[in-house]
């Protein structure tokens, strides 16, 4: 039977990084290439829906033919009780029985951009015939049933007019089931709808609105989509899980995509500051094809990769995860001035004393007309009004403005108006936004030079805008605030360069014999 399903998709020449797109500087690199040209359309989407039972399933499922892809899956892992379930709810014709799978070989020959061609091809060469689209916990569980992993609710069946009684460890797994129940099982009937047509965006749109009337968050949904900020934040959850969960984020949580909601949120204060409100709305239009931050979602994943090397030896003083909300904003406004974290230990200490001793302090203040909390109750959300708050006790203290009137400004304080987060102390001194010289730079510097470098060396001509030759040196270091101006260059070979570190190069001029 052909079903063609009509799914509303946003068609693009911009292609979408995938978790096989190479890495994050390949696909940075990619999607800025692409030029944007979006135009709403309707396309089909071609199904084909049979009518079979477990027992042709339990075969099409065994071994590695049908796999999930994980976009289209929640981290949730079903519980020991949640299998049982589900196995008993087969057994008596009460289970939801719907699959959803997409054949890959099919959609392969059906794919007429590269990439769907790419996406599919990879996992026919994986030897995956079908993709499992919305049934990932049901697949496993049947399978861990039969591999007689777990048994089915104990308990008396009625099936068939017989009475059965199941008992915990004696007759509930598979091998030792009774046999009426065994066949009841394998026979269950059960319906699957096998997609043979279908694009790699149309397959997320699919799984996006069969769950509309199933209850999943909003970070479940969002994780369908198909967008680089999609892909980028999926990723950089799952290589960051460990330092995330548990300390910040239950594993409960996290099974529900909390971790990724957290980043998703925090990418944005990273872009926009730590007033930006993040809402429902804010998070799906960030998740949206056509979002900006799609161009710098890149720079704050390398961002978070050092943040989190960093934080990681300190995760034990810095129990909230609204804290390292705290963190990052300071550290990106720092950085939008020129300066990096240099003292990382002393950062992340003195923070963490500053936050105990505002922990400590039991003073109320107000966030609305009739709401007061004390610094700890900040620390409970991710509003933007709460990390304000939260950023001008820690810095000591100052004014806010609750409503949109000058006469609702108030306050903040701690009781100890000495406490405060002196972070400028850990930080480089401004640097220069310009990194290296230009050509013309060098060009002058040369001549001044006579064409020789501080130590010595002569600087041949063909080598002077070769940088594996000649380097421009910063005679201040850069990382202490020199200028890269004409004043501050030294033409350097590249190994005199390299072993300068910090040190200014009139300090470590040595004389030529």
């Amino acid at each position: 039977m052909d079903i063609r399903i009509f799914t509303l998709i946003m068609t693009t020449t911009k292609i979408s990084p995938t978790k096989k797109g190479g890495n994050r500087a390949q696909r940075r690199a990619k999607s800025r290439s692409k030029k944007k040209a979006f135009i709403k359309t309707y396309a089909s989407l071609i199904s084909d829906t049979k009518n079979s039972s477990v027992a042709r399933l339990i075969e099409l499922i065994t071994g590695e033919k049908v796999e999930a892809d994980l976009n289209f899956q929640s981290r949730t892992r079903w519980s020991l009780e949640d299998m049982q379930s589900y196995i008993t709810s087969l057994i008596i014709g009460m289970a939801p029985s719907k699959f959803i799978f997409a054949a890959t070989a099919s959609c392969l020959a059906a794919s007429q951009n590269g990439k769907d061609k790419d996406y599919y091809q990879w996992w026919v060469g994986e030897q995956v015939d079908y993709l499992n689209i919305d049934s990932n916990n049901r697949i496993n569980s049947i399978r861990k049933f039969v591999n007689n992993e777990f048994g089915i609710e104990p308990g008396i069946y009625l099936v068939n007019g017989q009475s059965i009684t199941v008992e915990a460890g004696v007759n509930d797994t598979f091998d030792k089931l009774d046999s009426v129940l065994k066949m009841t099982f394998l026979n269950a009937k059960v319906t699957l709808e096998v997609i043979l047509s279908a694009t790699r965006k149309q397959l997320s749109e699919q799984f996006i609105r069969m769950n509309q009337g199933i209850y999943l968050n909003g970070p479940e949904k969002r994780n369908a989509v198909i967008s680089p900020f999609s892909d980028e934040i999926r990723e950089l959850t799952t290589d960051h899980m460990s330092l995330l969960c548990p300390q910040y984020i239950s594993e409960k949580e996290a099974s529900r995509r909390k971790a990724d909601d957290f980043l998703a949120g925090l990418c944005l204060l990273y872009q926009y500051g730590h007033q930006y409100k993040i809402t429902e709305k804010s998070l799906w239009s960030a998740y949206d094809e056509k979002s900006t931050i799609n161009e710098t979602i890149f720079t704050f994943c390398d961002f978070f990769d050092n943040f989190a090397k960093a934080v990681k030896p300190y995760v034990g003083i810095l129990p909230n995860k609204n804290s390292i909300i705290d963190m990052v904003c300071i550290i990106k406004d720092m950085e939008d001035q020129g300066r990096f974290l240099q003292d990382k230990k002393g950062f992340f200490t003195e923070f963490s004393r500053v936050h105990a001793l505002l922990l400590n302090d039991k003073k109320f203040y107000p966030v609305s007309d009739d709401k007061v909390v004390t610094y700890q109750g900040l620390l409970r959300s991710r509003e933007s009004k709460y990390n304000s708050l939260r950023r001008i006790l820690l810095e000591g203290g100052g004014e806010y403005q609750l409503g949109e009137k000058k006469s609702t400004t108030r306050d903040y304080y701690p009781t100890d108006k000495s406490v405060k987060f002196d972070y400028e102390q850990f930080f480089s001194v401004e640097r220069d936004s310009q990194r290296t010289f230009t050509k013309e730079q060098k060009l002058v510097a040369a001549w001044e030079q006579d064409f020789t470098t501080p130590e010595g060396k002569p600087i041949e001509f063909d080598d002077l805008l070769n940088p594996d030759k000649i380097q421009g040196g910063h005679d201040k270091p850069w990382a202490d605030g020199g200028s890269t101006t004409q004043d501050n260059l030294k033409l350097q070979t590249k190994e005199d360069n390299l072993k300068l570190g910090k040190k200014s190069i009139t300090d470590s001029e040595e004389p030529v014999e």
